[in-house]
C-alpha cells in the first residue's frame, strides 16, 4: 500500500480540486462508465447470486458440505458462490476502472469459469430443486455477459 505523504495528500488534492472546476471526473471513474452494459449485467448477476442464497437458506441446504472436484481439486459450493461474489463486488468493478485493454477479456475468462462451476453445481445429486433451479437462472445470466467496445 502506498504511503500518504503529506506532499502525495496534497497533490492528490490539488488534482482532484482541478477535476472538480474543469467539471470532469477522475480517469478511473470515467472507464469505468464506459462499460454501462457491463455494469448493469454485474448487478444483474449479484441479483441472481442473492436468490440463489436465498433458496439455499430456505431449503435448508448447507452449501459448505457439499464439495465437488472440478478441474483436479475439491471445491465446495460455498466456495464457488464467496467467489463469484467477490468478483462481482470487487474484481470486476476494478477492472473495469483500470486502464487496461484487456479488463473485459479478464472478465470474460473469469465469469466462463464461474459460469462452468455453476453449471457444475447445478448438476450435483444432493442439491435440492429449488437450489437447481435458481443456480440455472443465474448460470442463465452468467451466460448473457455483454460485449462493449473499449
Amino acid at each position: 500500500m502506498a504511503r500518504r505523504t503529506p506532499l502525495r495528500v496534497a497533490r492528490a488534492l490539488i488534482e482532484a480540486t482541478r477535476l472538480t472546476l474543469r467539471g470532469e471526473k477522475h480517469p478511473a471513474q470515467a472507464r469505468l462508465e464506459r462499460y454501462p452494459q457491463t455494469r448493469a449485467w454485474i448487478q444483474e448477476t449479484g441479483t441472481m447470486l442473492a436468490a440463489v442464497e436465498a433458496a439455499v437458506r430456505e431449503a435448508g441446504f448447507d452449501p459448505a458440505g457439499l464439495t465437488l472436484h472440478i478441474e483436479g481439486r475439491d471445491v465446495k459450493m460455498s466456495t464457488i458462490l464467496n467467489g463469484i461474489r467477490f468478483h462481482l463486488s470487487e474484481e470486476y468493478p476494478s477492472l473495469l476502472a483500470s486502464p487496461s485493454h484487456y479488463a473485459l477479456l479478464a472478465i470474460k475468462a473469469t465469469n466462463l469459469n464461474d459460469r462452468y462451476q455453476v453449471l457444475r453445481l447445478e448438476q450435483a445429486e444432493p442439491v435440492p430443486e429449488l437450489v437447481r433451479a435458481s443456480l440455472h437462472a443465474l448460470a442463465d445470466v452468467l451466460s448473457r455477459q455483454p460485449t462493449e467496445n473499449h
